[in-house]
């Protein structure tokens, strides 16, 4: 019996610090890339990796308090913070625009691409490809891709002529089965693809550690108060050597 109670013991006793060390993470899927590739090394903790709501869900978690960590691929709203919310940065991201590799175009100009996406040019053959119509697509308005690319390339002007994409992971499929599409996303969600290619803007391709590349952006973890217990030893971790070694790898000239 007493065998059984000890056994018992160390076993509700493994359950607590298994949950204790469970960290939820839960908004922007380019952010989440990093948790994902990070987890194959980091042991200390187990993540519940959620992406669905993107970067408005990530700051809107840290407020109602339902995640560890919210990830947030921009700026954070000001707001967030002023409620008690801490964000630290952890990298830098540059958005591609993203073409089929069938595509013979591989250059774009910034002016270019702004008419492609707000539907005053409609035809490849227009910017030097062949007499094709282009088919844009954009990802949802919750994702700080959609936000980040529209200030930088639209300026005052807003997207038209364009289609939604629901989840973000789902732009390469899409573009790459069209040899007329263009689409915006992470340069981290093109690694090893070959369905796709990333065209140059003025002559510059996606970098976020250049300020020729008109497309970056910061990208943060952000906590309901200082980072303490295993998340602080996570976002620690992540910022030191180890954790900056894969965000190098997933986000190339981030520096």
């Amino acid at each position: 019996m007493r065998h059984a109670l000890i056994i018992l013991a160390a076993g509700l006793w493994l359950s607590a610090a298994t949950a204790a060390d469970r960290i939820r993470y839960e908004g922007s899927s380019t952010v989440g890339k990093i948790i994902s590739h990070s987890q194959f090394v980091y042991r200390d903790s187990k993540f519940n990796v959620s992406t669905l709501t993107e970067s408005a869900g990530g700051e809107q978690c840290v407020l109602n308090k339902s995640c560890d960590i919210g990830g947030v691929a921009r700026e954070v709203k000001p707001q967030v913070t002023a409620l008690g919310a801490v964000k630290t940065l952890i990298g830098r991201d540059s958005l591609a625009v993203i073409v089929s590799a069938d595509n013979p175009v591989d250059n774009l100009t910034l002016g270019q691409i702004r008419d492609i996406f707000t539907g005053q040019i409609s035809n490849w053959n227009a910017v030097g490809g062949p007499d094709q119509p282009i088919k844009a697509y954009i990802v949802k308005p919750n994702s700080a891709t959609y936000g980040v690319f529209r200030k930088a390339v639209l300026g005052d002007e807003d997207y038209d002529g364009v289609d939604v994409i629901p989840f973000d992971a789902k732009m390469v499929s899409q573009v790459g089965n069209e040899v007329g599409a263009i689409g915006q996303i992470s340069a981290a969600f093109l690694r090893g693809l070959k369905s796709v290619k990333a065209v140059t803007i003025d002559g510059q391709a996606p970098s976020s550690a250049s300020d020729a590349y008109p497309i970056t952006r910061p990208l943060y973890l952000v906590t309901p108060g200082e980072p303490a217990g295993a998340v602080k030893s996570y976002i620690e971790w992540l910022r030191g050597p180890k954790g900056q070694e894969i965000i190098n790898r997933l986000f190339p000239g981030t520096g």
